[in-house]
């Protein structure tokens, strides 16, 4: 398979409507929904959906730069010891760096469209129908707007993913210590007794 597919992939994987993430997008829809419709029905609709972009945007980036920070921290915990216990506990090892990628191209992807929604949205007059009627207008612009949202919300969820599985292999790591440490307690004791016998 083509690599840039694979990466897509991994992207798509993290945020795909699987059975014990509905929830997640169940959440974020409802959230869409309710900040859509006010910013939808507003007379200055395109004044606050900017506003709306540029504070997850900014948002976004500051999740960027902190998984990016987690991760190294992630990778400098890990030993021969660590990754074989990943490994046998249903390939963690894997799973915690395919979700990273996902989650790093999904913020990626969310910054591109911000970046391009904030252009287009300054040159936009604040003013500007597409249709005539009001009604039309601001059932295009609720529904634009809860697309949007969905998709920001959903990928911040996964920050909390994320939390979840570096949490699970600090705990690894920890678990891992206390037995090296208590073979190595272990391992003294035995030398002690023996130079204690001789």
């Amino acid at each position: 398979m083509d690599k840039k597919w694979t990466n897509t992939t991994y992207a798509l994987n993290v945020i795909a409507p699987i059975k014990g993430m509905r929830w997640q997008w169940g959440i974020s829809i409802f959230i869409s929904i309710a900040i859509a419709i006010p910013i939808g029905i507003s007379q200055e609709t395109v004044r606050v959906f900017s506003e709306t972009v540029d504070m997850l945007n900014n948002l976004f980036v500051a999740f960027i730069a902190m998984q990016m920070g987690a991760y190294a921290l992630f990778q400098a915990l890990l030993s021969d010891q660590l990754i074989w216990e990943l490994y046998k506990n249903g390939n963690m090892l894997d799973e915690a760096n395919n979700s990273f990628l996902g989650v790093m191209l999904l913020f990626w992807f969310g910054i591109m469209l911000d970046i391009v929604l904030l252009i287009v949205l300054k040159i936009i007059p604040g003013d500007m129908l597409l249709f005539k009627k009001i009604w039309v207008n601001n059932v295009v612009a609720i529904i634009l707007v809860i697309v949007y949202l969905i998709f920001h919300i959903r990928v911040l969820f996964e920050v909390r993913n994320f939390a979840i599985n570096l949490y699970q292999v600090f705990v690894a790591y920890n678990k891992i210590s206390i037995l090296k440490s208590l073979e190595d307690k272990n391992r003294n004791r035995e030398v002690y007794e023996e130079e204690d016998g001789e």
